[in-house]
């Protein structure tokens, strides 16, 4: 006799305790590959097994575990407090979490959480107040930080999702990354915040950098990127819905000369 839906759900959660959550993770980790961004299963390529990787909108972990598997260990951000939690309960000491928003000041500030489908959509959280405006939103307070106060000394990766926020993010670790010349992955979508990409390329090619994006699985100089061509709003993907189209760029690679190794490393990977 078929167990029903409730019988089944009953049963998963009185195994889940007798699984290594480290399997667990790992089968959850890999299933969501199938549908998440194309940048996903590449970036721990991008990271130094002896230095530290920093994910800043760490959100569900998906990028805090590749960079786990290519760095020493993670320092992960993560402003919601639920996300947070979870992060702290899925992760081992390999990873660190602090439940705070990075920023180009400390203090508090205000996080806008989307409404969708009967709750929170955490991961469209943003401190932009101009961000995402097409849902409905309830705010909470958060603490702010600088990047730069942490005082980290051998940051290889840094990966940076933060739903319009990334140029202060960005701002408020300019000694860090022109300490350490990690690489760079930087979520940038100009309908979210007009420019910002031209700010954040203008400010790491400041610090000696190149961008490059990947453009249907080939690694593309920044300077051929075309917001008409590459992020036309309609090939957005939609909250909650499908994977991500190879025909949308919203995240950008930004390499130090120093750090050349990786990007030849990524170049092998694409083939």
């Amino acid at each position: 006799m078929p167990m029903t839906s409730s019988a089944l759900t009953a049963a998963k959660q009185l195994l889940k305790p007798l699984v290594p959550r480290s399997w667990r993770q790992s089968f959850r980790m890999r299933k969501a590959l199938a549908t998440a961004e194309i940048e996903l299963p590449l970036v721990h390529l991008l990271c130094d097994p002896q230095g530290l990787a920093v994910d800043v909108g760490a959100n569900r972990g998906l990028y805090t575990w590749q960079l786990a598997r290519g760095s020493r260990a993670v320092l992960a951000f993560e402003p919601f407090p639920d996300l947070a939690d979870r992060l702290r309960q899925e992760f081992g000491p390999k990873v660190r979490v602090e439940a705070c928003a990075l920023s180009d000041r400390e203090g508090e500030a205000v996080l806008a959480v989307p409404q969708h489908g009967g709750g929170d959509l955490p991961t469209r959280g943003t401190l932009e107040s101009g961000v995402n405006t097409e849902f409905p939103r309830r705010t909470l307070t958060v603490p702010v930080r600088r990047l730069d106060n942490y005082d980290l000394r051998d940051v290889a990766f840094m990966k940076v999702h933060v739903e319009g926020h990334e140029y202060p993010v960005l701002r408020g670790a300019e000694q860090t990354i022109a300490r350490s010349h990690p690489t760079l992955m930087v979520g940038s979508e100009e309908r979210h915040v007009p420019g910002a990409r031209d700010r954040i390329r203008t400010f790491l090619e400041g610090l000696g950098y190149g961008g490059w994006f990947l453009d249907h699985g080939r690694l593309t100089p920044i300077a051929e990127f075309h917001v008409e061509r590459h992020q036309r709003p309609e090939l957005a993907k939609p909250p909650g819905q499908g994977g991500y189209t190879p025909d949308y760029v919203h995240n950008f690679f930004f390499v130090h000369p120093g750090r050349a190794q990786g990007l030849d490393r990524l170049r092998q990977a694409l083939g």
